[in-house]
């Protein structure tokens, strides 16, 4: 989680460096602004390895609640709510980014996904904590489908999309 975070924040913040490569936002807003390919694609890779690792906890709720003393009853809520929050996740996340834009929707992603995991960590008797923190994990884990490609898209520009995209794809685990 932090490195997702660090790796995210410095990603998104930092755009500048000293090869030309514009992206078509940049070219749209009259702005000559710097590339990094290298760097770029390291620290997009880190961002979009870190995220899949945290999704992938979603398979381990159900234990997790059980190690936690739930009854099998409230379990199959947490998995419900995970589930419903995936669906919501994936169609929110996109209206969210169409809105405010994609940097600003990974931010809010990572600021969600902290918010669910600190949820699991301290919920220990509290039902109501852990249903709510697993259903914002559903709908964080719905951003690895939806944010990846659409930052790659951001960063890279149409025109170096499928080339980039599918190497960061076949990188990330």
């Amino acid at each position: 989680a932090i490195v997702g975070v660090l790796s995210g924040a410095f990603l998104l913040k930092n755009e500048k460096d000293s090869q030309n490569f514009k992206t078509p936002l940049d070219q749209t807003r009259g702005k000559n602004v710097t590339r990094p390919r290298i760097s770029l694609f390291v620290l997009l890779f880190l961002f979009m390895a870190a995220l899949t690792g945290v999704a992938v906890f979603a398979q381990h709720v159900p234990s997790y609640a059980q190690m936690l003393g739930f009854p099998t009853s409230k379990i199959g809520i947490t998995v419900a709510l995970s589930s419903v929050g995936s669906a919501l996740g994936a169609f929110l996340i996109g209206i969210i980014s169409d809105k405010l834009g994609i940097k600003n929707a990974s931010f809010a992603i990572i600021g969600l996904w902290g918010i669910a995991i600190i949820g699991f960590l301290f919920c220990k008797q509290n039902f109501t904590i852990f249903a709510v923190s697993a259903f914002l994990h559903g709908v964080c884990s719905s951003s690895v489908g939806v944010l990846f490609p659409s930052l790659t898209s951001f960063f890279y520009g149409e025109e170096n999309y499928e080339k980039m995209y599918s190497r960061l794809a076949i990188s990330a685990p």
